[in-house]
Order: structure tokens, then C-alpha cells, then sequence
């Protein structure tokens, strides 16, 4: 009976077996299907991971049937439908002959071919967004280094850096905010925040050059407000209306910071280089403490934010913020050397996001975010690893408090099992 568990559980499920064909012809969802799909898209992904516009993506596919002419839009569309499908409870996004949650958007996302057969063309923004899209649909799966897709992910950032740099040097200062540059920043940022992201939890931020860090961030302004029959209007938030890409733009600037002390610690060594580890902390911590508190209002933690948007973008600053911070102290919770001051921070961290991932799922607005996995898995760690500690130095007052703690990650990452893991 073990032997066959073992066996049933390491073979690979007909929906992961990769047989996309550069001739067939793609098969898209239903007209009723493709609307829901991309209308939940633009609702629960768009505003955590600002890679289109969404009236003009929309446009394209309901209007001019973009689609059907041109391929690697078709494949754009495939891989929106692959992560939107995630989200879905309608039985046809399901595998055929399968009723596993797991294989949800495999029956897009098997269509698409990645590897080309010829690269004497350009990489196109829709090949582009399509890695994108592939990120964020594999993230939960694949992680490694040199892994697909990651293995694209740096030459689609140095492309989308060059483009959107040549975009910017060509224009003047009238048509620098065009469309065609803005959806380049966009999905130059997405895919950098996908490699940063993986780069701090797991300790091995890779090197981004200057030019690529001082990249400007996508304007702090929403879709519906892209175009006027004003020219001077153009791009313009109303001043009286937070914008969703706030958000974006705050998570950016945490992301980038993270990468620059990086890179000041490897690249300028000679002018760190005398700084202890207690110290660099401590450097650290004074920039997370002074970024939590530049947080605009409307993005600050509220339990009861009645906007579903800006709920769930404060819950991925919260996210990332505890991230950040676990990760700064780990550097001292080494064999040996156990840093006690360091693993009690990380553990009040751990308590805090737990209590924002409980206080989530009260909501009657809560879906599953398949990026929260790896944290709540790393706070289920910390939390046992403390409760360790506390039971060596026999200094347990509430033991079954803090047990009950551990049980809560893997409450919480059961959600996640039947449809993400």
C-alpha cells in the first residue's frame, strides 16, 4: 500500500505533460466562459499584479477578436485564462477526464508554445506580458533557480528595460506617457517584482543594475484615466480619488530599497564593509520602520476596509513587509549562534501576518492568493523553531497557545492543498 501511495503521487498527471503544437489551432473558452474568465482576471489579479490596461485588453478581445489573428495574443489570452481559472469554480476549466482542483487553467495553458523556432524576430510586449503571465501562473509550482520560467525572466526584464529606456530617450516630454510606454513599465515591473520577490525569500537577491533600478515606476494613475479629449488630462488622477496603483508603486519602492542595500553591501563593499551584521540590521530596520509609515491611508491595515481592492493590496504590503523583515533577521538565526532577540522578532512577525491571514478569511470577500503559500509555510517554521527554543530554555507559559499556533499555518495552507499545492 506505501509503495503504491508513492507511486500515484510521483506520477506526473496527464494535464502536466507538455505537448503545445506552434500549428494547432488554439482553443479558447466559450464566449459566456471568456467573459467570466477575463472579468475575474481584471478583479482579483489585475490590481495586485498591474500588467494591462484593462479597456484596451478588453477592447482587443470583445471587440476586434484580436485573438483569432494573432497568435501571440491568443496566447496572452490562453495564459489570462489559465490564471483566471484558478479562481473559478466552473467545472469546464477542469481538465478533460480529470475532476483534481489542481489541473484548473492547464487546458489553456497546455496550448501555449514557449520555445520558438526561430528568434530572428523581436520579442513582442504581448511575448512579453505572456512570460508575465507564465510567472504568475507557475509561481506556486516552480521556484528553483534556473527553472522554466525563470530562466526567461532576466532577458524579458533586459528587453523591457532597453524598450521602454528607448521609448523615453525618443520622445519628448508630451509623448513620453504614451500607451505603447506605459504597458512596457508595466511589464518591466511585474516581471522584477516576481524576480525580487523570489529573491528575498530565498535569500539570493540577484544583481539588477542601476540603470535598472532607476527605471521610472508605472504612473500613479488608474485605467479609466489614461485618455481625455483633453490632452492636458491625459494620465491625470483625480486628486480626490486614491488610485489602485498607489499600491504598486509602494510595493515597488520596499522591493527596490531591499535591492539596493544588496547591492551596496556586494557592489560598494569598501563602504560598508566595517558594518556588523547587528548594524546592517539595524540599517534595515529603520527603513521597513520609515516605508511602513509613508503608507498612504487608504493602504494602511484595516481589518474592515469596506473596498475589497484596497483590503487585499494592504494584506500584500503587509505580506511583504513581514517578509522582508523575517528574512533581515534570519541572517542572524545561525547553528550555533542563535540570536534570541532575532527569533523573537521573527516569531511577533509570524503572530502578526497569521493574524492578518485570520482576519482574511473572515471576510465575506476573501479568495486565495497562491503567493501567500511559501510565507505562511515559512511562519509555521518559525513559530515550531521558537516553540523549540522556549521548550529548551523551559520558558512556556502558554504552551498550548503557541502550539495551537502551528496548527493554524497548516490550517491555512490545507485551503491552499486542493487547489494550488
Amino acid at each position: 500500500m506505501f509503495f503504491s501511495e508513492i507511486q500515484l503521487y510521483l506520477s506526473i498527471p496527464l494535464f502536466l505533460q507538455w505537448t503545445a503544437d506552434e500549428e494547432s489551432s488554439f482553443i479558447f473558452p466559450e464566449e459566456d466562459l471568456l467573459r467570466d474568465l477575463v472579468s475575474l482576471y481584471f478583479s482579483r489579479l489585475h490590481y495586485l499584479y498591474p500588467l494591462f490596461h484593462q479597456p484596451t485588453f478588453e477592447i482587443h478581445v470583445f471587440q476586434e477578436k484580436l485573438h483569432l489573428r494573432n497568435r501571440m495574443f491568443g496566447a496572452t489570452l490562453l495564459a489570462v485564462c489559465a490564471n483566471a481559472s484558478r479562481h473559478s469554480n466552473d467545472p469546464r476549466n477542469l481538465f478533460e477526464n480529470t475532476q483534481s482542483e489542481h489541473s484548473l487553467g492547464w487546458k489553456y495553458f497546455k496550448q501555449i508554445q514557449f520555445l520558438r523556432l526561430t528568434y530572428l524576430q523581436p520579442m513582442t510586449l504581448f511575448e512579453i506580458q505572456l512570460y508575465a503571465l507564465s510567472l504568475l501562473f507557475m509561481f506556486p509550482a516552480s521556484n528553483g533557480e534556473g527553472s522554466w520560467p525563470w530562466d526567461m525572466c532576466r532577458p524579458c526584464i533586459q528587453l523591457a528595460q532597453e524598450v521602454v529606456s528607448n521609448i523615453q530617450r525618443q520622445s519628448n516630454e508630451m509623448h513620453r506617457d504614451d500607451v505603447e510606454c506605459e504597458l512596457w513599465r508595466r511589464a518591466y515591473w511585474v516581471l522584477t517584482v516576481f524576480d525580487l520577490s523570489r529573491g528575498i525569500f530565498t535569500g539570493r537577491i540577484r544583481e539588477m543594475t542601476p540603470e535598472q533600478l532607476d527605471l521610472e515606476f508605472p504612473m500613479d494613475c488608474d485605467d479609466e484615466y489614461w485618455f481625455n479629449d483633453n490632452p492636458e488630462l491625459r494620465f491625470i488622477q483625480p486628486p480626490d480619488k486614491p488610485s489602485y496603483l498607489s499600491y504598486w508603486r509602494h510595493l515597488l519602492t520596499l522591493l527596490v530599497a531591499s535591492a539596493r542595500a544588496r547591492r551596496k553591501v556586494s557592489v560598494e563593499g569598501t563602504q560598508l564593509y566595517n558594518l556588523t551584521p547587528e548594524q546592517m540590521l539595524q540599517r534595515r530596520t529603520t527603513f521597513l520602520n520609515h516605508w511602513i509609515a509613508t503608507v498612504p491611508s487608504h493602504l494602511q491595515w484595516d481589518p474592515h476596509n469596506p473596498d475589497t481592492i484596497f483590503f487585499h493590496q494592504s494584506l500584500m504590503l503587509q505580506y511583504t513587509h513581514s517578509r522582508i523583515l523575517i528574512q533581515n533577521h534570519k541572517a542572524l538565526l545561525r547553528p550555533g549562534h542563535m540570536n534570541f532577540s532575532s527569533l523573537s522578532m521573527c516569531a511577533s512577525a509570524a503572530r502578526s501576518y497569521l493574524h492578518i491571514i485570520e482576519v482574511q478569511h473572515q471576510r465575506s470577500d476573501c479568495f486565495l492568493l497562491p503567493n501567500l503559500i511559501h510565507q505562511v509555510f515559512m511562519c509555521g517554521v518559525i513559530l515550531l523553531i521558537n516553540l523549540w527554543k522556549r521548550t529548551w530554555m523551559n520558558s512556556m507559559p502558554d504552551q498550548p497557545k503557541e502550539t495551537a499556533e502551528v496548527y493554524t499555518c497548516l490550517q491555512y495552507l490545507s485551503l491552499y492543498e486542493r487547489r494550488f499545492v
